[in-house]
């Protein structure tokens, strides 16, 4: 895995040179003079794509250069993430967004007939919407020695980028939370294997002896469905363009590969070793491998999701506390009723909110939280200051800010409810 956090530059139309200034694991793009003999060199990128030929993701790049007959290029294809920068922070240096480059594929590539093309990914699942950043670069420093006897002498690295945008941006959200649901309805097939495994070695040890026919042919069948889970698992990112997907890639390889051990452990069974000292080893390897589970589930933020009605059933008390002080609002805005009155009727609703958008904040997963629910609590405790204001200098000019936060909340509404529809319900051991 690799990755690279650098700011944007401006497109330009002549050839640069990049020099890199490594810190830890991040990269410094800076450009410089040209040296000479650099405007000689002529590196143009062409046509440039993301194709899927039989469903599988392929980095397709070509161009043009006056290099030489089998110079070698470097190819290299990143993911360009967006990180919100701080308001403070995007006032200061004049940008919204930090970019995160997060590198998904490189090739060596070989000069033909003046032409390159770099041909990589080949993924088997699909890509995340956002940029696709492609870099090709010469390096004199790494040519073979007929190569470097045709370039200019003391000439430096040239690097030409292109971005290509994939999907829609505004999918991403959704994206996200779907390969959030693959990766907890795998973790959820870890935790059935992991009990087949322990009811057929309690239904051996009960025994008080160990049928190895019986054991194989169970066996085989479970290693089956493991490895094909393992098989399946690899197809998952390793870059960190989305944290809860590569981290889950570590955990299920690390879990299902562990409990394939054990199950091999458990079966070799020698004149040295019993079966009850057999199955003793077993235990003490069941308690270590629940701790790793249990700490994996908890750093995947697993526990976090839990059911739909319960969720839904907050929600909508919010919804419905707040839609009693919407209508409230209205009436006194027709009637003009007694003001203290109405202040002490809505104080009990508006506790309600408060505590209703607390527990909605335990409930839900990190990105619909950020996404709704901390804006929605901004905007609704902005609405009821300015509808208090309203009602109490009698201000119809606040009305045109008061009707924009009730668009906007009600769009919160139904982002939350929305989105509830892709939430995994975890297994709690209970049945279905």
């Amino acid at each position: 895995m690799s990755k690279k956090s650098a700011l944007f530059f401006s497109p330009t139309f002549f050839i640069f040179v990049i020099t890199i200034f490594v810190f830890s694991d991040k990269v410094i793009w800076s450009q410089e003079p040209p040296s000479a003999g650099q405007d000689e060199i002529r590196i143009v990128l062409g046509k440039t794509s993301i194709n899927r030929p039989n469903n599988t993701y392929v980095f397709y790049l070509e161009g043009e250069t006056n290099l030489p007959e089998e110079t070698v290029l470097e190819g290299e294809v990143y993911y360009a993430k967006k990180i919100p920068l701080h308001e403070s922070l995007q006032k200061e240096i004049g940008q919204k967004y930090q970019i995160e480059y997060y590198l998904m594929d490189k090739r060596l590539v070989n000069v033909k007939n003046s032409r390159f093309e770099l041909i990589c990914g080949f993924f088997k699942r699909p890509l995340y919407s956002g940029d696709y950043n492609f870099k090709i670069k010469f390096d004199p420093n790494v040519q073979p020695e007929t190569i470097r006897q045709q370039v200019p002498v003391g000439l430096k690295p040239i690097i030409q980028e292109t971005t290509v945008t994939f999907g829609n941006p505004v999918n991403l959200p959704q994206e996200k939370l779907t390969a959030q649901r693959a990766a907890y309805q795998d973790l959820e097939k870890i935790q059935q294997f992991y009990q087949n495994l322990v009811q057929t070695v309690q239904k051996h040890r009960s025994a008080q002896s160990f049928d190895s026919n019986q054991w194989n042919q169970w066996s085989e069948a479970w290693q089956t469905e493991v490895n094909q889970l393992l098989d399946k698992n690899k197809l998952r990112f390793e870059e960190r363009i989305y944290w809860l997907e590569s981290s889950a890639r570590y955990s299920i390889s690390l879990l299902g590969n562990e409990l394939l051990r054990m199950a091999q452990e458990f079966a070799r069974i020698t004149p040295g070793r019993d079966l009850l000292q057999s199955a003793e080893i077993f235990t003490n390897a069941s308690k270590e491998f629940l701790a790793v589970l249990n700490d994996q589930l908890q750093s995947l933020g697993y526990q976090k999701i839990v059911d739909q009605p319960k969720t839904a059933e907050i929600l909508a008390e919010i919804k419905s506390h707040y839609n009693g002080i919407k209508a409230s609002y209205q009436k006194y805005l027709v009637n003009h009723s007694d003001l203290s009155l109405w202040a002490t009727g809505q104080l009990l609703r508006r506790t309600q909110i408060k505590e209703k958008l607390f527990s909605l904040t335990q409930e839900t997963p990190d990105y619909i939280f950020a996404g709704y629910i901390l804006p929605l609590g901004e905007d609704v405790t902005e609405y009821f200051k300015l509808i208090d204001l309203q009602l109490i200098n009698n201000d119809r000019l606040l009305q045109p800010q008061i009707e924009e936060l009730q668009k906007r909340i009600d769009g919160y509404f139904k982002g939350i409810a929305e989105n509830l529809e892709l939430l995994v319900l975890p297994k709690t051991g209970k049945d279905d």
